[in-house]
């Protein structure tokens, strides 16, 4: 039987797939991005994941929070320093030029 909202459904599917083909510039790629995985970000993904496991073991919401809001600063901490550090370097450069 009909139902209006299969017919919405469809519409939105339709158009949404129309809207994808006349689109000559993704706004997302497909995963090949020029940029490199931080160090920081690995130790903040290692930190959430380190925190996931604690947590089941010990069964602790408390445990998974350290851990992640640990992981969390810690790569922050890490990618703002060697980002000064860069910076710092590249202009002791420049101006030994």
């Amino acid at each position: 039987m009909f139902n209006i909202r299969d017919f919405l459904a469809f519409m939105a599917i339709n158009d949404a797939m129309e809207e994808e083909e006349n689109n000559s510039s993704p706004k997302y790629s497909s995963g090949s991005s020029d940029e490199k995985i931080t160090t920081g970000s690995k130790i903040a993904v290692v930190g959430t994941i380190l925190g996931i496991v604690l947590g089941l073991i010990f069964e602790s919401w408390l445990c998974f929070i350290l851990f992640a809001a640990a992981g969390f600063i810690f790569g922050l901490t890490h990618d703002v320093y060697k980002s000064t550090e860069d910076k710092k370097k590249s202009d002791t450069e420049k101006s030994k030029e």
